[in-house]
């Protein structure tokens, strides 16, 4: 009996748990023919289950993102789209697991003065698109990367008297066609929540829109962080003048707001923004210490909540590195089964400072979150790292150092043995012709595998895309 008489259950079964290059090999060697070629192979390659069985391997086995928008349901798609996603998934892989990953394309686009509201604070790309939003003080914007088009804005109902420093905003929740920003805002009287939510199921015709919910009087404080947890949650760390600390969240909904003190020493510098879908947060205490707090902050079957301190062993002793900032946007909650820490400090006896990652193989098990062995990556030089982008899945983070012109990507890699890897990316001419004294941001999409770099100068603002793809 031939591979060819098996019947295409069968086959399917046997299929789904290798990886697509080993199936197709695995068919290859037992039927001595080409995959394309057998009947039997053309059929298995026209079933849905195949395509699905595959994509469930990448994400789920070699915990790589899917090039789709979260919550993408997979059986929803037809066959052309899955063996697209399947491909490009492989392309994206190989590229990065080449010695210099060069990119496919590289374009870049001035942003409109007259629609970007201002000086651009920040830009997040809404994952699995070719869109980006940018945030100003007074206007959100939806932009397509592909033509440099505004899609839709919205202006923001902000209070002129808040000093700007007593703003935070969220990276993007993206889910289903959705994305969801949320930002809070602390005055001396009141605490104020508002979330933009970016319609873009139809993308001839993307709404932008403000969402402003109930306002709170707080105890003066000012804000750490805040986060979008899902599509009707905002939370935000607090500090208070008398040197507590506290953990705020507001249900856009009703208006509900809670309050949660956190048991912390110092003030707390990062509440995570990648939440699993039970609600668990993440919050690091900022520390001069090398090895730091983590409080897993998780709802109780009562709504009540409970914190789980955790101490984070850095790579380095305390007597030797000194962590003096930790960014908020490069701290993942496991949902691809990492936990992901940049810590910039300053050796003891070095000049400059010294740029660490710190991996950590986690899981939630009833809500406690359970850590593996640290993998650890040092940039071998000790200057200060300009940008530093962190993809959703919390294993792929880009660096760069502009005035020395290097980019790199660094890349966690945990089959068959956890490990780091760093990779020098070649630097396109248009990252070299960014606008003078500019201010740059830098952010990844490791779904599609696009970096996108943005240069606010004093008269323009310039977009740089880069794709491995």
């Amino acid at each position: 009996m031939s591979f060819a008489d098996f019947p295409l259950d069968v086959v399917l079964e046997l299929t789904k748990e290798l990886d697509l290059p080993d199936a197709f090999h695995l068919a290859a060697v037992i039927i001595g023919r080409d995959f394309q070629t057998c009947s039997l192979c053309a059929e298995v390659l026209r079933s849905p289950y195949f395509w699905i069985s595959a994509l469930t391997r990448i994400e789920q086995i070699n915990r790589r993102p899917l090039p789709c928008v979260p919550g993408t349901e997979l059986a929803s798609l037809p066959l052309e789209t899955l063996r697209e996603m399947a491909v490009h998934s492989g392309k994206l892989h190989r590229r990065w697991s080449s010695d210099l990953p060069r990119p496919a394309s590289v374009h870049a686009f001035d942003l409109d003065n007259d629609v970007v509201g201002g000086r651009v604070l920040d830009l997040f790309p809404i994952e699995g698109t070719v869109m980006v939003v940018t945030v100003s003080l007074n206007r959100i914007v939806c932009w397509d990367t592909d033509s440099g088009e505004c899609l839709g804005f919205c202006d923001r109902a902000i209070d002129p008297t808040i000093e700007p420093w007593r703003n935070s905003v969220s990276s993007p929740f993206v889910y289903s066609g959705m994305c969801y920003i949320g930002f809070a805002s602390c005055s001396d009287t009141q605490l104020k929540f508002t979330m933009v939510q970016v319609d873009h199921r139809n993308l001839s015709m993307v709404d932008v829109s403000e969402i402003v919910a109930k306002a709170w009087i707080p105890p003066t404080g000012r804000i750490v962080s805040c986060v979008m947890v899902n599509s009707n949650t905002i939370a935000a760390i607090m500090t208070h003048d008398d040197g507590s600390s506290s953990l705020v969240f507001c249900r856009i909904s009703d208006g509900l707001l809670r309050q949660f003190p956190l048991p912390v020493s110092t003030p707390p510098a990062v509440l995570s923004d990648a939440l699993t879908v039970d609600d668990n947060f993440l919050v690091i205490e900022q520390s001069c210490a090398a090895s730091g707090p983590v409080f897993n902050v998780s709802s109780t079957p009562s709504g009540e909540l409970h914190a789980q301190k955790l101490i984070l062993p850095m790579s380095e002793p305390a007597n030797e590195q000194q962590a003096s900032s930790i960014s908020s946007h490069n701290i993942r909650v496991p949902a691809y089964g990492v936990l992901n820490v940049t810590l910039r400090g300053t050796p003891h006896g070095a000049e400059g400072l010294a740029n660490h990652l710190q991996f950590w193989p986690a899981e939630y098990q009833n809500s406690t979150l359970n850590l593996g062995s640290i993998v650890a990556f040092q940039h071998p030089v000790h200057r200060f790292i300009g940008c530093i982008a962190v993809g959703s899945s919390g294993t792929r983070v880009v660096w760069w150092r502009s005035n020395a012109e290097e980019l790199g990507l660094v890349l966690y890699v945990c089959d068959p043995t956890p490990r780091v890897e760093f990779l020098p990316l070649p630097v396109p001419v248009e990252l070299q012709e960014m606008p003078d004294g500019s201010r740059l941001r830098c952010a990844l999409d490791d779904r599609l595998g696009v970096v996108y770099f943005m240069a606010c100068g004093e008269d323009r603002t310039r977009v740089v895309v880069i794709s491995y793809v």
